[in-house]
C-alpha cells in the first residue's frame, strides 16, 4: 500500500467557473451605459478594476474546486480521500481497477497530470502535483509510475483492458479538427473571391486561427504518435 498527496480536479467545473464568473461584469456594464457622459478615464478605471476582480475571483475559485487529496494505491484499488473541505467536492471514493475504463497521462503548459475515466462517480477526474515544487512533482511522478505499473499488470492478467486514449484521440476531437482545417482554408478564400456583402472581418478569422491551430496540432501530434 502506497499513499500520495496530490491535487484533484474535474475540468468541467473549471470551465464553468471561467465562463460564469465573468458574467458578474454585466450588471456593472448596464449601470455604466446609463451614464453616457461618464469621463473616459473613469470608464477605463472601472473596467480595469472589474477585470482585476474577475481574474482574482477566477483564480480563487479554481483553487477552491481543485482540492488536495490523499491517494492510496493498493493491489486491488485506488482510494481517494479529500483533505480540503468544499461543497463542490465529491465524497471520498474507492475505485477497483476493473472500474477504470481509460487512463492516460499528459502535459499542458509545463504542468503534468493523469486522467481517469471510470464506470462509477465521479466518472472523469484528473490528478496532478499539489504544487510545482520539486518535492511535490517527485511525489506525483512516483504515484504515476505506481499506477501505470499496476494498470499494466491488470491488463496482462485479466480479460478486460484499461485503455490509454487521450481526449485528442477521440472521434469528436478529430471531427472538430477537420472542421477547423476546413474553416482555416475556406475563410480566406471566401473573403478573396466573394463580394463585400459576404465578407467577414479579418479579426474574426484571426480569432478562429488562434483557437483552431493549437487544437489541430494537438490532435495531429497525439494521433501521429500512435
Amino acid at each position: 500500500m502506497n499513499e500520495y498527496n496530490l491535487r484533484f480536479a474535474q475540468y468541467w467545473k473549471i470551465v464553468w467557473t471561467i465562463v460564469i464568473v465573468p458574467l458578474i461584469i454585466l450588471p456593472f456594464i448596464y449601470v455604466m451605459v446609463q451614464f453616457p457622459d461618464m469621463p473616459d478615464w473613469l470608464v477605463f478605471a472601472i473596467i480595469c478594476v472589474l477585470l482585476a476582480c474577475i481574474i482574482v475571483l477566477v483564480l480563487w475559485m479554481v483553487k477552491r474546486i481543485s482540492p488536495k487529496i490523499k491517494l492510496t494505491v493498493t493491489g486491488d484499488e485506488l482510494r481517494v480521500e479529500f483533505l480540503d473541505n468544499g461543497f463542490l467536492f465529491p465524497d471520498d471514493f474507492v475505485l477497483q481497477w476493473e472500474q477504470i475504463t481509460n487512463f492516460w497521462d499528459d502535459e499542458y503548459d509545463g504542468a503534468y497530470f493523469m486522467s481517469f475515466q471510470t464506470e462509477i462517480k465521479p466518472y472523469k477526474f484528473h490528478l496532478s502535483a499539489v504544487t510545482n515544487n520539486d518535492d511535490d512533482v517527485i511525489i506525483y511522478a512516483e504515484a504515476l509510475q505506481n499506477i501505470t505499473q499496476r494498470i499494466n499488470t491488470f491488463n496482462r492478467h485479466t480479460g478486460k483492458r484499461i485503455t490509454a486514449k487521450t481526449i485528442y484521440e477521440s472521434v469528436w476531437a478529430k471531427v472538430f479538427a477537420v472542421i477547423a482545417v476546413v474553416l482555416l482554408i475556406c475563410a480566406p478564400l471566401i473573403n478573396l473571391f466573394t463580394g463585400s456583402e459576404h465578407r467577414f472581418p479579418w479579426w474574426q478569422y484571426a480569432f478562429v486561427v488562434l483557437i483552431a491551430i493549437p487544437l489541430v496540432y494537438k490532435v495531429y501530434d497525439k494521433n501521429r504518435r500512435k
